[in-house]
């Protein structure tokens, strides 16, 4: 679970800046499919528990100014989340270490198709999962 400092009663001027770099999103139960904004954060953190999440990154451009990455740290207990990435976008492996029972389909590790070590990428998706059971499917918009 991440907690996020600041509000209106804790006198913080706005939360709008952490947003830019740091986006959290729960999905318990029943599914979600939240709208992230135009500008992909930083950092993503997502949770699943016993529920469907679609992150779909597809309408978004890259956070300015532009990381070389965005981390992605799921967090799943018999849920199931499904990210939907732009094209030229690519996915890697994080930390996988900490998942028992996740069954991962699309494609987490495999490059760009057409796109050379030498080319460069719009951005870089990196995901961590922690959880047991269930799903983590990835997908690319043609």
């Amino acid at each position: 679970m991440s907690i996020f400092p600041g509000g209106a009663a804790s006198g913080a001027s706005s939360n709008d800046e952490m947003h830019r770099f740091v986006r959290g999103v729960t999905a318990i139960i029943w599914p979600r499919h939240p709208d992230l904004g135009a500008e992909a954060p930083a950092q993503l953190a997502a949770r699943a528990i016993l529920g469907m999440l679609t992150l779909d990154l597809s309408n978004q451009r890259a956070p300015r100014p532009s990381p070389e990455r965005i981390d992605v740290n799921l967090t799943i207990l018999a849920g199931r989340i499904e990210i939907v990435v732009p094209s030229g976008w690519g996915v890697r492996a994080g930390r996988m270490n900490a998942s028992r029972g996740v069954k991962f389909r699309g494609l987490l590790g495999q490059p760009e198709p057409g796109v050379g070590e030498s080319a460069t990428q719009t951005c870089c998706i990196v995901v961590h999962v922690l959880g047991i059971g269930g799903v983590v499917s990835i997908s690319r918009v043609r």
